[in-house]
């Protein structure tokens, strides 16, 4: 039992390449001096200390290792392709919103300037309709034989002078704007001074009027000469006096009332 014991506590101590068999060609001995196995290789006549299996089992490791390496390299490469297929989908996507939206912003722009377009049509369309009823409504013929463009600088300047000479007791700026008013109309321009005239005939009338009765008034209460009052006032009526002041232009009535 003890054997026993000793030798599963052994075998379970051992190595993997221990349980394996040796590989072909190749045989075990042990050597009571050294009390070590040796191993024979019979296809090269050879012997070593190292037992051959352990060659084996470095190399599956070491084969192990690399595949192991290998997987995680590919895994890698796969995540990176993932992560780089991962990315372009997204660009990808992006770009197609970005198309989308960019499509959309074009059509509204399309729409916005057929809107504005039609509106520049009705609005010439309008234009168009107005001046085609104004031209119906105001289409006549002239001709420029027969076109009256006034008196010329010259006549305007003879007509003035006529005028001038004709109403002299009016003033040149009443004459002349009868004239532009009437567009240098001679009828007409003297009848709108012939009707000055008489108004102002008639207000010169009266202004005589109006001194000769203050003369006679003054010769039948004439007194002697008393001290003169800087607030002395000849006339009666002092509505009068002011209407005659206001009234009178000519200097010789100015005169009179010094």
């Amino acid at each position: 039992t003890l054997l026993y014991t000793i030798k599963f506590e052994m075998a379970s101590n051992q190595p993997p390449w221990m349980a394996w068999p040796l590989p072909p060609g190749w045989e075990a001995r042990y050597d009571a001096n050294t009390r070590r196995y040796f191993f024979i290789n019979h296809s090269t006549q050879k012997t070593q200390w190292n037992d051959p299996r352990i060659a084996i089992y470095e190399e599956q490791q070491r084969k192990a290792q690399t595949g192991n390496t290998q997987l995680h390299e590919q895994g890698e490469e796969a995540g990176q392709r993932r992560q780089e297929e991962q990315r372009r989908q997204e660009e990808e996507r992006q770009e197609e919103m970005e198309a989308r939206q960019e499509e959309e912003r074009r059509r509204q722009r399309e729409e916005r300037q057929r809107e504005e377009d039609q509106l520049l049509e009705e609005e010439r369309e309008r234009e168009q309709e107005d001046q085609a009823r104004d031209e119906e409504q105001y289409d006549f013929e002239v001709n420029l034989d027969d076109a009256d463009f006034g008196p010329s600088a010259q006549e305007m300047l003879a007509i003035r002078e006529s005028m001038q000479e004709k109403y002299s007791m009016l003033d040149e700026d009443v004459v002349r704007m009868a004239l532009e008013a009437c567009r240098w109309d001679v009828d007409m321009a003297s009848s709108v001074l012939e009707e000055q005239k008489e108004e102002r005939e008639r207000e010169d009338a009266r202004r005589r009027a109006i001194m000769q009765r203050m003369m006679a008034e003054e010769a039948d209460t004439r007194t002697p000469p008393a001290p003169v009052d800087e607030d002395f006032n000849i006339f009666s009526d002092e509505e009068a006096a002011e209407e005659v002041t206001m009234s009178c232009s000519n200097q010789r009535c100015l005169e009179v009332f010094k």
